[in-house]
């Protein structure tokens, strides 16, 4: 398995799916131990497994969970499981799976007590995890195996790939089956794994795989690209404190956001003082596909928060095609790209003191900080760059 290659083109797409090889195929009589041993070693290839051991030996685990819970339907399970994309879709969000779980079960070496401190949960609270351009949505997958259900209310997966709920799924949607499916018994025969491979049952039924998950997966169809999608998700997640986020905080998850999302991520967090923990791996550059580079022909500035820069910076024209580079050198990517990594942190708020001060129920003063670390983590080797987080917390504690 190579763990190692350069970054293709991230695609999320089923029809996307059809022309990759199923490593399952050859293994699919293998005993669970046996397919866990099998992914355990997979993944100790990757050098980043000496750095989080706790996590790379919890992920086989984790997918032979999935392995069984859709034994049942052996198509279901030959489209979603496919080895190397599966455990690359792991190791590059192996960071922030760790800044999550960290926060999340009070790991995170905050040693505080301060109950009014917004990041620690208070009155039956729960965290809400909102997973942007999620893809499939292996990374909340994951998060729903692995922490606490009792400190997690959801998690929400959103990708404008996803079909509404009360419409057919077309050929350019992402599949939700594996989410809203029906569950099909391990001795059903092949005309009734065939028949209900892509039933989308209600959430609600007992038998669909929605109620499988620990935490639950809830997909949300937003375009990241629209402000008025991006406006309503804000109203129905972000503000709603009853139903977004059951009243606790929100933690906002961005690995996959190509070009000019992820100004659209780094806003949500800004704009969102309910948002205690921001986590983004900047993809490609703005300017990937040439609509987009339209941007620095204009000349047209960026802003984020007090932050401001030029386009022409970071827009840079060039794709992958049939897993090559058409575009400028290795090494002028790069610079481009840092440059681009290092303008999303400092548009990333420092200071958002006024973000309550409008709150006539907050009662005494609040003094909100927002505390941001860039970090270079080698998920990508053998001349591969992508290899920033940006990590942020809104700390908000009376005075």
């Amino acid at each position: 398995m190579n763990l190692i290659d350069p970054p293709t083109q991230h695609v999320d797409i089923e029809d996307g799916a059809s022309d990759v090889n199923h490593d399952d195929d050859k293994h699919i009589e293998w005993t669970d131990g046996e397919f866990e041993a099998h992914m355990h070693n997979e993944l100790s290839k990757h050098p980043l497994s000496s750095d989080y051991p706790a996590l790379f030996a919890t992920a086989p685990k984790i997918i032979c969970k999935w392995r069984r819970r859709y034994r049942g339907n052996a198509p279901l399970w030959k489209r979603l499981f496919q080895k190397e994309r599966v455990l690359k879709e792991f190791i590059e969000a192996v960071p922030i799976i760790d800044a999550v779980q960290r926060l999340v079960t009070g790991a995170d070496g905050d040693t505080s007590t301060d109950t009014d401190d917004t990041r620690r949960l208070k009155n039956g609270e729960k965290y809400t995890i909102v997973d942007l351009a999620c893809g499939r949505g292996y990374l909340s997958m994951i998060l729903s195996e692995l922490l606490p259900p009792d400190r997690v209310e959801k998690l929400v997966l959103v990708d404008k790939a996803w079909c509404m709920h009360n419409m057919k799924p077309e050929s350019h949607h992402i599949s939700s089956a594996h989410i809203y499916g029906t569950v099909i018994p391990e001795d059903a025969d092949a005309d009734d794994v065939n028949r209900n491979a892509d039933v989308q049952e209600q959430s609600s039924i007992p038998c669909t795989y929605y109620n499988t998950w620990p935490i639950s997966l809830n997909t949300s169809k937003v375009d990241l690209k629209k402000s008025k999608e991006i406006s309503n998700m804000e109203r129905r997640l972000f503000n709603n404190t009853e139903q977004g986020s059951g009243g606790g905080p929100i933690i906002l998850l961005a690995v996959h956001l190509c070009g000019t999302l992820s100004l659209r991520a780094v806003e949500l967090f800004n704009n969102n003082p309910n948002t205690v923990l921001f986590c983004l791996k900047p993809c490609c550059l703005p300017g990937k596909k040439r609509r987009s580079i339209v941007h620095a022909k204009r000349h047209e500035i960026f802003q984020l928060g007090d932050h401001s820069f030029d386009s022409k910076l970071v827009c840079m024209s060039g794709k992958w095609n049939k897993n090559k580079w058409k575009g400028p050198c290795r090494s002028l990517t790069k610079k481009y790209f840092n440059r681009w990594a290092e303008n999303l942190y400092l548009g990333i708020m420092n200071n958002t003191a006024t973000a309550a001060d409008d709150d006539d129920d907050v009662g005494e003063d609040v003094a909100p900080v927002v505390t941001k670390v860039r970090k270079t983590v080698p998920i990508q080797l053998n001349g591969g760059y992508q290899n920033e987080f940006l990590f942020a917390e809104r700390h908000q504690r009376r005075r």
